[in-house]
């Protein structure tokens, strides 16, 4: 697969307007664990210099509790010209003070569902995105499956989402013709 997706990206003429995009790379747990993690990530990396992508390495939440290895894990990331994101942040492993010692470049969200409707929650995103914004850290809205919901996510200063009411799961092959929604 990443074989494959690095010739579609390197050669990128489906794709010439999304140029300048972060591409997303997920990691598992049995992954963190792989010494040779970082070399593949670093190598697939190399292989879009010339791409302008952005090589984004997504891992969960969970592991932000570890602080001394997430503090080097990612360090070690953005020594080789890539940004760190977790995912699902605000499930119910991070901390704030997690946050604060090993801050990512980009946070998914999970707090959407029914935000319209719930004030205490608006006031948590917003103070969530209020912070982020002032450690330079996107926020990414996930789960948005309502109109009120993305309504809410942009009043709220959330500028990048994903979710049902904004696309489904397609196969790569019907995305290449698809402009990525700004919220």
């Amino acid at each position: 697969f990443r074989e494959s997706a690095r010739g579609c990206l390197k050669c990128a003429a489906c794709w010439p307007k999304f140029r300048e995009k972060p591409l997303f790379l997920n990691v598992r747990a049995a992954e963190r664990r792989d010494k040779d993690i970082l070399k593949v990530f670093s190598v697939f990396h190399q292989s879009l210099a010339d791409s302008r992508y952005k090589i984004v390495v997504e891992m969960p939440e969970s592991w932000v509790c570890n602080n001394d290895d997430m503090q080097r894990f990612c360090h070690a990331v953005r020594e080789q010209g890539m940004l760190v994101a977790y995912d699902d942040f605000g499930q119910g492993q991070a901390r704030i003070t997690d946050l604060i010692n090993a801050p990512p470049d980009k946070i998914d969200r999970q707090l959407i569902s029914s935000l319209h409707n719930n004030a205490p929650q608006q006031i948590l995103v917003q103070g969530v995105v209020q912070a982020c914004a002032e450690l330079k850290v996107t926020v990414l809205a996930e789960g948005i499956e309502t109109q009120e919901e993305l309504e809410t996510c942009v009043r709220l200063g959330i500028t990048l989402g994903q979710g049902y009411h904004l696309g489904r799961p397609r196969a790569a092959y019907e995305l290449f013709d698809v402009e990525p929604h700004v919220l």
